[in-house]
């Protein structure tokens, strides 16, 4: 063999030894660049587990009558005569090409949740304060409807609903509706879905008059106490619409000040709230994780809506035991979330670490195995020139 043959065949074998460490450098560079999708899949891998659930199996939609104000809308807006009967009719369809479904329909007055939203559909807990007593006409009496249907595989029923109109004169609306819902074995549902289940439950509201009359709304402040929501303090503001109408698209600004000093101590600012006909909610003005402290307080307060406005200015008091007792559960919950997050990093450090010590093993792993993949082809190639230098 001559010397420029030898030369030709070194180049071949020093392009295997330098194609075996570039394919090592692209594993480690690959390692490295999946390593952060690696960490995210640990952290998801829970959560895929948990957040799994059915999709919506049920559609829902409004079969509109001849006297439906607005066909433009989703929901049912009538006029009916003072003392009239009258069937409407709602769609519900089963989605579902292989499973059958049982459907809940349950019918409730529009009530307003502290946060300022009308719903129509039976509820509990917080911004429930209405009694039966401060309705007028209790939709749940007006209405006639079956409480659950069955529907086969993609069958769809048209549901009939009978509604009673008062037989008493009235202005304003009569706000009310339906919720409807698919009937699920909840501890079935969980050992299928995990811990984390999604219940889907439709709204259809429905709105009746008697006449086109307009009725201004009113705002009231029925009282104005030291409380708190989620164990943290608020100063909270009791607020009632007595009128059968809505209050639409409110703004509401809020001061507490102190008596003695007429200092600004806590302020709130809404927009876009609504509330239904005859309901009531509170409004939180939060302290932002100051304590109560014992004293007399003013509250000033103006709300504005597209159909009214109205100021308020109303004193109360705090007492010394009250602030006490609530100040202590606000203490203790401004503790607990300090030390659920000192253990939610102490598991994502630990999780971290290792993560590092996986990454490492596998980089020793794979450093040590192309090292010795290197040294092999290495020697056999030095061995394969020499072969063919000795020729």
């Amino acid at each position: 063999m001559s010397v420029e043959e030898a030369k030709y065949c070194f180049k071949e074998r020093f392009k295997l030894l330098k194609e075996g460490k570039e394919s090592m450098r692209r594993a480690v560079i690959f390692f490295f660049k999946s390593f952060p999708m690696i960490m995210s899949l640990l952290f998801l891998g829970v959560s895929v587990i948990l957040v799994h659930g059915e999709e919506v199996q049920i559609g829902v939609q409004a079969v509109f009558p001849e006297n439906q104000r607005n066909r433009e809308v989703g929901f049912f807006d009538l006029v009916l005569e003072r003392g009239a009967t009258q069937v409407i009719e709602l769609e519900i369809s089963n989605l579902s090409k292989d499973k059958s479904v049982v459907v809940l329909i349950e019918g409730a007055a529009a009530t307003t949740d502290n946060g300022g939203v009308v719903h129509y559909v039976p509820r509990q807990g917080d911004g429930v304060e209405r009694g039966e007593s401060r309705l007028p006409f209790p939709f749940e009496e007006l209405v006639t409807v079956s409480d659950s249907i069955k529907l086969g595989p993609g069958e769809v029923k048209i549901v009939p609903i009978t509604i009673q109109m008062p037989d008493v004169p009235f202005d304003g609306v009569i706000a009310g509706g339906f919720g409807i819902r698919q009937e699920i074995d909840l501890d079935e549902a969980r050992e299928e879905a995990g811990l984390i289940l999604n219940l889907f439950n439709f709204e259809m509201p429905v709105l009746l008059r008697q006449n086109e009359n307009i009725l201004q709304p009113e705002l009231q402040v029925v009282e104005v106490n030291a409380s708190q929501w989620n164990l943290r303090n608020i100063i909270a503001v009791h607020l009632e619409n007595p009128q059968m109408m809505f209050i639409n698209l409110m703004e509401i600004q809020a001061y507490v000040k102190d008596e003695v000093t007429n200092q600004v101590l806590f302020e709130h600012h809404l927009t876009g709230l609504q509330m239904a006909p005859n309901s009531d909610f509170v409004l939180g003005i939060p302290l932002n994780g100051e304590l109560f402290a014992e004293g007399d307080y003013i509250l000033e307060m103006e709300a504005t809506a597209r159909n009214g406005a109205w100021s308020f200015t109303e004193h109360f008091r705090i007492e010394s035991d009250q602030a006490e007792s609530l100040n202590r559960i606000a203490a203790v919950e401004e503790i607990i979330p300090r030390e659920s997050t000192k253990s939610y990093y102490r598991v994502v450090l630990l999780l971290i670490l290792s993560g590092m010590m996986i990454a490492t093993m596998i980089y020793t792993f794979v450093a040590h195995y192309e090292k010795r993949k290197h040294k092999e082809v290495r020697e056999v190639a030095i061995k394969k020139i020499l072969e063919e230098i000795g020729e």
